[in-house]
């Protein structure tokens, strides 16, 4: 029992990687650090990511909340795969 938890732990993480690279591989985000600045580029996109472990009843899960603070579109991700596209923020 606790091997499987700490092989579902170990697995969570793998995605958790598995969804930041392909979040800055859709998103192209070569960007030096963050400044508080919003005109600057490397601010455009704000990301909330979110994430639960896995229990006997259910998987464990991961995923993000994407905005492009250039033009208000609000994207999800979860799990694997590009994000999708929700809405806009105006």
């Amino acid at each position: 029992m606790t091997l499987n938890i700490a092989l579902k732990g170990t697995l969570a993480l793998g995605l958790l990687t598995a969804a930041i690279v392909t979040i800055s591989t859709f998103f192209g985000t070569n960007a030096p650090a963050q400044s508080n600045d919003a005109s600057h580029p490397s601010s455009r996109y704000q990301i909330s990511s979110w994430a639960y472990p896995a229990t006997e009843r259910s998987d464990a899960s991961h995923g993000a909340y994407i905005i492009d603070s250039s033009n208000g579109e609000v994207w999800y991700f979860q799990g694997v795969g590009k994000p999708q596209k929700i809405g806009e923020v105006r």
